[in-house]
């Protein structure tokens, strides 16, 4: 019978960490639903150089696979607006829960400047020539990026 196709055993196989992998993103995604409820750009990509970035108790090498996710609002022509971080801080932290060991760091943009964010929510900022832990929930932000392992 010409119009039945016959499959071969290997057809079928899909690599169990593959779906393990693809279950994760799309939990992460299915958690930041309600960000683009709010009106914020949520993009999510392979973060290609992340090798070497330091985490708060881990280093990435070249056989992980890192993945960003990108939070921002939009504002007038191609520009991104300012929002307060207690206002995606609820679904950042439940993004580390979820996550787990396979978060690695949040960074956020503060004035064009990068600042690394610490567990607890805290940035260094530098005042009167020294470092002063400062918690985040103070500054407007205008971008935020989630790195975690696949």
């Amino acid at each position: 019978m010409k119009y039945i196709k016959t499959y071969e055993a290997d057809d079928f196989y899909q690599d169990p960490r593959d779906v393990v992998n693809s279950i994760l993103i799309d939990d992460v995604k299915d958690i930041c639903l309600e960000l683009e409820d709010d009106g914020f750009i949520v993009s999510h990509h392979l973060a290609h150089g992340a090798i070497g970035i330091a985490s708060y108790d881990q280093v990435v090498n070249s056989s992980d696979t890192v993945m960003c996710l990108c939070i921002n609002m939009a504002g007038p022509g191609n520009s991104t607006k300012d929002f307060k971080y207690s206002e995606v801080g609820e679904v950042v932290e439940r993004l580390k829960d979820y996550l787990g060991f396979k978060f690695l760091t949040t960074k956020v943009r503060i004035n064009n400047t990068w600042y690394m964010l610490s567990r607890n929510n805290y940035i260094q900022i530098m005042k009167d020539h020294y470092l002063e832990n400062t918690r985040i929930d103070r500054f407007s932000v205008n971008y935020i990026e989630i790195f975690y392992k696949l």
